[in-house]
């Protein structure tokens, strides 16, 4: 078990035991920082669009700042014969963009290099690298908007065929009159094609909206089907298992979510392709 997390468990457990006995003294306990670890994040799909990859540094469990960006890095994507260099945003610090007329290729790997990166500002530079490949989607043929009355909430459904023969991995994103619903990794939905392998899917219910005024009459809603890999798959899986509250509250501190980047990093890049489907919602 890590340092730190023993150290968490610890204070925890003589917390609660404080709690018990009706102390009233005030206790403060310190407990320890770990090492500054790079975090890179981004992607790369089959979308013509500036494909974002953000670069930071980790920060500790208990920190109340958002994590420090990272600026200056040098940021390349490339398939091997193409090379997209990638321009960090003047306003948006580590964050940083390719050209807008940039889209992958299914059955391409594609390599993210990051370079010159100071990490503990002592003048000493690193350099991360990544790679994924984009697989194959199938493409959507329609899609529908259906309010369930009885659990309240909206349901996105979608008409696809699923390829044969093939262990598939997926991913849903929405979009409502154009806009992205959720991108953080804690609303992302991912599935594999274990229950219908091979079918078609006849109206899959592939997203949902708990607000009931999410979606109204007119609206665009817009469902992506993105055709991820197997490794990004549980990398999300993962990820939102460390996101969500753990059960019992004592259970062993979870490891650290996977990662495809290289030198001791943090986080993923990810390769996708997509399929879309838009429909205007006219009936509730």
């Amino acid at each position: 078990m890590k340092k730190e997390n023993k150290n968490i468990l610890y204070t925890l457990i003589v917390v609660v035991s404080l709690v018990f006995q009706s102390c009233t003294e005030r206790i403060d306990f310190k407990l320890d920082t770990t090492y500054t670890r790079c975090v890179i994040y981004g992607s790369i799909t089959t979308d013509t669009t500036a494909h974002k990859i953000r670069i930071t540094k980790s920060a500790d469990y208990f920190s109340n700042r958002p994590p420090e960006a990272i600026s200056g890095a040098v940021v390349t994507i490339t398939d091997g014969t193409t090379t997209f260099p990638l321009t960090e945003s003047p306003t948006e610090l580590g964050n940083y963009y390719t050209a807008p007329d940039v889209y992958g290729e299914v059955g391409k790997t594609y390599t993210l290099n990051v370079s010159n990166v100071d990490l503990l500002n002592d003048g000493n530079l690193t350099s991360y690298t990544a790679s994924s490949e984009i697989k194959p989607v199938s493409n959507i043929d329609s899609i529908d908007t259906r309010y369930n009355s009885d659990y309240k909430l909206w349901m996105v459904k979608a008409w696809a065929q699923d390829p044969v023969e093939t262990k598939d991995f997926y991913m849903f994103i929405t979009k409502i009159n154009g806009v992205l619903y959720a991108d953080s990794l804690a609303n992302l939905i991912v599935t594999e094609d274990k229950y219908y392998n091979g079918s078609y899917t006849n109206g899959i219910t592939c997203y949902a909206f708990t607000e009931k005024d999410t979606i109204k009459l007119g609206y665009d809603v817009t469902l992506d089907i993105c055709g991820i890999t197997e490794d990004y798959f549980h990398f999300v899986t993962e990820a939102q298992t460390l996101i969500n509250p753990q059960n019992p509250l004592f259970s062993g501190p979870p490891a650290n979510a996977r990662t495809n980047i290289s030198n001791n990093a943090f986080g993923y890049f990810a390769a996708y392709s997509i399929s879309s489907c838009t429909r205007k919602v006219t009936r509730r």
